[in-house]
């Protein structure tokens, strides 16, 4: 389970409690306490997660790993970040049009009425899996 820090929580369904019979096969999505945008509520989309859960499984996105990475400050991807994610709120809630951003986990869509949905990829065709 992954905290973004700027566009909500990403997990595998089975680590948040769902036990259905695929709960390994598909992620889940929650937009956080301080979203700009609604949850549309459905299999993939989970309003919110239990406080024990995350305490035990949350992990939030490591800026100095990615900055490593990428060769820059930490301070230069949080400000990179939350450009991107200003730019998306102004894209969706001022200009009124929809946006797409791909997580290699599935998708999330923005909607011009500010609601947000996300469609899981299966989680075997997921990069996490092949190491």
């Amino acid at each position: 389970m992954i905290d973004t820090n700027c566009f909500g929580t990403f997990a595998k369904a089975s680590a948040i409690g769902v036990t259905n019979n695929d709960a390994d096969s598909y992620y889940v999505y929650c937009t956080g306490p301080n979203s700009a945008f609604t949850n549309c509520e459905n299999r993939e989309n989970v309003s919110d997660i239990a406080q024990s859960i995350l305490e035990e499984k949350l992990v939030q996105l490591n800026f100095s790993s990615i900055a490593a990475v990428c060769r820059v400050t930490p301070e230069s991807v949080k400000s990179l970040l939350s450009a991107v994610k200003t730019e998306v709120v102004d894209f969706v809630h001022v200009r009124g049009l929809t946006m797409n951003l791909n997580f290699m986990v599935g998708s999330l869509t923005f909607q011009s009425s500010g609601s947000v949905e996300f469609k899981s990829t299966n989680a075997a065709d997921t990069v996490s899996n092949y190491s």
